[in-house]
């Protein structure tokens, strides 16, 4: 493994492996998400659990944990009364994927959007993005991570007053955005275009996340129009339909999954993980398939 995330970043021709979901592991491993804080009660109600999950993932391979921080932001803690313990509960997630990760993996902190994730039209006011974007990476910074991966990202308005919080730091940072149909964000925002709107914050890889493995093809097809960073994906093993129901696709299969992941690196994917559903098995697949 390279000395510093940064020399990883730079080598051109190299697969940086991440981690899978977190969330859904949690299920696997019986404990409850389907309430306020769903991720985040799991830093105080099971912390060993989480240390586990990110060992499973160090053990099959990974290369960049992602602290569980996905729902660590004040707004969102404070929907089950924990709104003062955000500094805690950021750094408690990461010490535990710090411990996890030993000196085989690196550590990057998770900023979700605030709320409801695929929700475009309940992005916050632009005064309390900043302020609250601002203090998670902050309190990430303090926490000492290796990166700021902003993740799951629907909305353009949210996704660059984050990037301008973590562009103030040194940190390597990585950019990820969702998409319903391939080639949107959500809000509407062409991922054509993103590319060269998120330059001016010095990402050191944008992709997507959170979609079928079968339509990211199309998603990096539409960000290589306008970028020539490198990619990143971490899809998942199915979708859920409007109804609600879970519906598993060929991301399921990991065989199928890999061979997806194939013609992803074509496109210039360079950084690689799984999103909802996947599990360990994937990231020892691809470990198998992509590392030197």
């Amino acid at each position: 493994m390279p000395a510093c995330l940064r020399d990883a970043l730079s080598q051109a021709d190299a697969i940086l492996l991440l981690d899978g979901p977190l969330g859904t592991r949690l299920v696997d491993h019986g404990f409850e998400v389907d309430r306020p804080g769903w991720s985040a009660r799991a830093l105080l109600e099971a912390p060993e659990l989480v240390e586990r999950i990110h060992r499973e993932y160090v053990a099959a391979g990974s290369q960049l944990l992602t602290a569980n921080t996905f729902r660590t932001h004040q707004r969102n803690l404070d929907a089950w009364g924990q709104y003062q313990r955000a500094e805690e509960l950021t750094h408690l997630a990461v010490s535990l994927a710090r411990r996890a990760a030993g000196n085989q993996a690196w550590v990057a902190g998770s900023v979700a959007p605030i709320g409801d994730c695929y929700s475009p039209e309940q992005v916050l006011e632009e005064s309390r993005l900043i302020e609250e974007h601002g203090r998670m990476v902050e309190n990430l910074v303090a926490a000492g991570v290796d990166a700021v991966l902003l993740e799951t990202h629907v909305s353009l308005k949210e996704l660059v007053i984050a990037a301008a919080a973590a562009a103030r730091h040194r940190l390597p940072l990585l950019i990820s955005v969702t998409t319903m149909d391939g080639i949107r964000m959500l809000d509407g925002t062409p991922l054509s275009t993103l590319g060269g709107i998120v330059q001016a914050y010095a990402p050191a890889a944008v992709g997507v996340n959170c979609l079928p493995a079968e339509r990211v093809a199309g998603s990096l097809r539409a960000l290589r129009r306008s970028t020539s960073l490198p990619l990143l994906v971490y899809a998942n093993s199915g979708e859920r339909t409007p109804e609600g129901k879970w519906i598993p696709s060929l991301g399921a299969d990991v065989a199928a999954h890999a061979r997806e992941a194939r013609a992803w690196r074509r496109l210039g994917m360079r950084i690689l993980g799984g999103c909802c559903g996947t599990t360990p098995e994937l990231i020892a697949k691809f470990s198998r398939e992509f590392r030197d």
